[in-house]
């Protein structure tokens, strides 16, 4: 599609000129098949800043973002417009969220900006890290952008045109295109089976929990998920479980064992299987080649 080429060289230029970090959550999966805009996914692109990677040294720290993380989706959903979003530990990033109807597709970030943050936390993360304050703040202004009204007047026009490009592709996607605003009764199905593997997937959920939930027989379900994603609801489920192994993969120390339970997976060995069968590589092979970058 040439809208999806255009809105990677316009992200590219973007990143180079500016030396922007720009990552796009994609709730529903609607550019998963375009190879190109991949290394601006959020599962392949998450926070790793080495500033917010220290930060993520310390286990207690990396579950208090991943936790703060789904809360400020539905911060930026409530919020409905582009603005700022602060982290606990001192980051800010520029948000827009992008919008079918009612339905929060999309969100473009911008990460990598101080924010104000408190002496007390930094010598929490100092000593959960096993570092100095020093340390702590010397790698914390070495990383991260001062905010001034320039760049925000540059925010503000740049990541709009992201997200005219981000609406134009919403146009072609059967499961987010609304006539009047309002989903069919079987986009409704499939969006909250959707939003349903989102919030369990970490646990031992099944396609047939995931019918319970929407109150629709697994058959009917799978049907719909075919007709509107090109996918069944096994393989979501076992997508997103792979796009959060990722994330942890990236910006985390964990050992694959430890990222392979918390995403659902309780065999490790199933789990390195299922991931180079979707990524074409082993977990490690991941780690290795994203650190690289």
């Amino acid at each position: 599609m040439k809208t999806i080429q255009n809105l990677v060289k316009y992200i590219e230029r973007l990143c180079q000129d500016n030396e922007w970090h720009i990552i796009i959550s994609d709730y529903y999966n609607v550019l998963r098949d375009y190879e190109s805009i991949r290394p601006y996914l959020a599962q392949n692109n998450w926070h790793t800043n080495p500033y917010c990677m220290k930060v993520k040294e310390s286990k207690h720290f990396t579950r208090r973002c991943v936790a703060l993380k789904n809360a400020g989706r539905r911060n930026i959903k409530r919020r409905g417009t582009a603005g700022w979003n602060f982290c606990y530990c001192g980051v800010a990033e520029y948000t827009l969220p992008i919008f079918s109807g009612n339905i929060h597709a999309f969100t473009v970030s911008v990460t990598g900006f101080l924010a104000p943050k408190s002496q007390r936390i930094l010598t929490a993360i100092a000593n959960k890290t096993k570092s100095s304050l020093q340390e702590i703040e010397s790698i914390r202004n070495e990383n991260l952008k001062k905010i001034t009204p320039v760049i925000e007047q540059r925010l503000e026009c740049y990541v709009a045109v992201i997200g005219n490009m981000l609406e134009k592709i919403l146009e072609n996607n059967p499961l987010l295109t609304f006539k009047k605003d309002e989903a069919s009764h079987e986009q409704k199905y499939v969006l909250t089976a959707i939003d349903y593997i989102e919030k369990h997937y970490a646990e031992e959920i099944t396609p047939e929990d995931v019918a319970e939930e929407c109150n629709i027989s697994l058959s009917h379900l799978q049907h719909l998920f075919i007709k509107l994603t090109c996918e069944g609801i096994a393989t979501t489920i076992r997508r997103k479980r792979i796009e959060r192994a990722c994330e942890l993969l990236i910006s985390t120390h964990r050992s694959v064992r430890d990222i392979a339970l918390s995403c659902g997976f309780y065999d490790t060995n199933y789990f390195s299987v299922v991931f180079k069968r979707i990524r074409g590589m082993t977990p490690l092979e991941f780690r290795k080649r994203k650190g690289q970058n």
